[in-house]
C-alpha cells in the first residue's frame, strides 16, 4: 500500500486476502492490485525486494506482475501451519 500511494499515482487498489487449506497445510494468500502507472521491479530498491526476502523466510513466496502502464498486482503466498516453514 505505501508503494502505490508514493509511487503508481493509482486511483483504485484492491485487497483480497483469503486462506486455503492444501496438503501441506493451511497457506494465506494475498492480492494487492492497483490501476496506477506499473512498471514495479522487485530488483529495483528494496521495498518490494525486502517482502519478497521476509515471505520467502517464511517458507512462503511473493511474485509481482506490473508492466509499464496496466498497473502492479503483487502475490503473496505465506504459510500459516509448521508444514510450509522452512526448517532451520
Amino acid at each position: 500500500m505505501t508503494n502505490t500511494a508514493k509511487h503508481a499515482h493509482a486511483s483504485t487498489v484492491h485487497v483480497e486476502a483469503y486462506t486455503i487449506r492444501d496438503a501441506g497445510g493451511d497457506l494465506l494468500r494475498v492480492r494487492v492490485r492497483d490501476d496506477g502507472r506499473g512498471g514495479a521491479d522487485v530488483t529495483g530498491g528494496f521495498g518490494l525486494l525486502g517482502l519478497k526476502d521476509r515471505a520467502e523466510a517464511l517458507g512462503g513466496r511473493l511474485m509481482v506482475l506490473s508492466a509499464p502502464g496496466t498497473g502492479t498486482t503483487v502475490h503473496a503466498e505465506l504459510p500459516l501451519s509448521r508444514a510450509h516453514a522452512v526448517p532451520g
